[in-house]
């Protein structure tokens, strides 16, 4: 469900995006592209731990290191 919601994101975005660029308003495309280049990060990320959560599967001892390894990952301070 989080990488569907990301990409339902991204995809709000684009539209956003499309209508900056029909109104030809460049600092509103400057700024949604920064948000784009974000949002495709955040898709990617999503992506990672599904595929991750895939090959754990129900194994408890995958699920361990799978925590262990998103534990790892910086956040927001």
């Amino acid at each position: 469900q989080v990488y569907e919601h990301e990409r339902k994101v991204t995809g709000l975005l684009e539209k956003i995006y499309a209508a900056a660029l029909e109104q030809k308003d460049v600092p509103s495309q400057a700024l949604l592209q920064w948000y784009l280049t974000e949002q495709v990060e955040e898709e990617k990320n999503a992506s990672e731990i599904l595929e991750m959560l895939k090959r754990a599967g129900a194994s408890v001892g995958g699920m361990y290191q799978l925590d262990h390894k998103l534990g790892k990952r910086g956040g927001a301070d």
